[in-house]
């Protein structure tokens, strides 16, 4: 199966241009469930905060949509427009703990409580969700999923899932084809992941720390070149600085970025690392202005921010 890989995926998305792609927007969780803040390195780092959310995010999605900011939590989603939040859409189902992909069919929504074996299309102009298939494995919640292709996926770990990586493409579709994938080295939950470019071109699947029965370092990755998922499966890769859960991963300027999280010993972080991919080690490359974890994490071009950072 061939898949479109980013940056095919970015295409048509305005605030997603890689050109443009300058910082980190993370939105809600703990340490600051209703207000969202912008991080881009540099010296010094830049930190803007934008107008509070009108409810509290715990463990939200955020994403961009067509040239809007979308945070969905619960049974809602809200929208940055006009330097303020807005009612966007409703969903067919309550979630939190849940991922998301943006889809040529529309905003999916997958998993998590309280409904975590069903997906749902929230259409690109907003309005309603509407549920579109059952995932194949009941417990996806807490889990991390990594979009790799306008309409594929790829769902690693989670509650009750927490060794399993499955492969959905066809999403926004009628028929969406599903493809288990070898399972995880190390069984986790409440993780980080992302797509992986090496300087050889090589596209990869990464996936870090998290919690089984004790917060996690390790860091796994598996060759995912040319849309097809390695036979050999997961390989261990460099750890993380110190164990940690509930971070989230968003890709900025083609590197992946980790931000936030909870540490052990060092407890709720709102360290920002990014994976070499030369190195093939994670760096300390800054830090949010609060720290937080079970927060939402996207990557957005400085132009959308720039009222609350000049």
């Amino acid at each position: 199966m061939l898949l479109l890989l980013l940056p095919a995926l970015v295409q048509g998305l305005a605030l997603s241009d890689s050109s443009n792609v300058t910082g980190l927007l993370a939105v809600g969780g703990r340490g600051g469930l209703r207000s969202a803040e912008f991080w881009a390195a540099g010296e010094p780092e830049e930190h803007c905060a934008l107008p509070e959310l009108p409810i509290e995010l715990y463990d939200p999605t955020v994403d961009v949509v067509g040239d809007r900011i979308v945070a969905c939590y619960e049974d809602r989603c809200e929208v940055f427009v006009g330097g303020a939040w807005q009612h966007w859409a409703g969903t067919a189902h309550t979630r939190r703990y849940h991922t998301s992909a943006v889809t040529a069919g529309g905003l999916l929504l997958l998993g998590g409580t309280v409904e975590p074996t069903r997906a749902e299309l929230v259409p690109l102009e907003g309005g309603q969700g509407v549920e579109v298939f059952t995932v194949a494995r009941p417990g996806w919640k807490d889990h991390c999923s990594i979009q790799v292709g306008e309409d594929a996926m790829v769902v690693t770990g989670g509650q009750d899932t927490d060794a399993l990586a499955t492969l959905y493409s066809g999403l926004g579709r009628a028929e969406v084809v599903v493809e288990e994938l070898k399972a995880l080295s190390f069984p986790r939950h409440h993780h980080a992941c992302g797509l992986v470019t090496t300087p050889g071109g090589h596209m990869m699947l990464l996936v870090a720390g998290g919690f089984q029965g004790h917060q996690l370092d390790s860091t796994e990755v598996m060759d995912f070149s040319g849309g097809l998922p390695s036979p050999s499966g997961w390989w261990p890769a460099a750890a993380l600085p110190s164990p940690r859960d509930s971070a989230r991963g968003a890709v900025l300027g083609g590197v992946l970025h980790i931000a936030g999280g909870n540490t052990y010993p060092g407890g709720q972080t709102g360290e920002v690392l990014a994976w070499d991919p030369v190195s093939e080690i994670w760096q300390v490359v800054g830090a949010l202005s609060s720290t937080r974890q079970r927060h939402g994490l996207t990557a957005v071009p400085r132009a959308a921010v720039a009222l609350y950072c000049d």
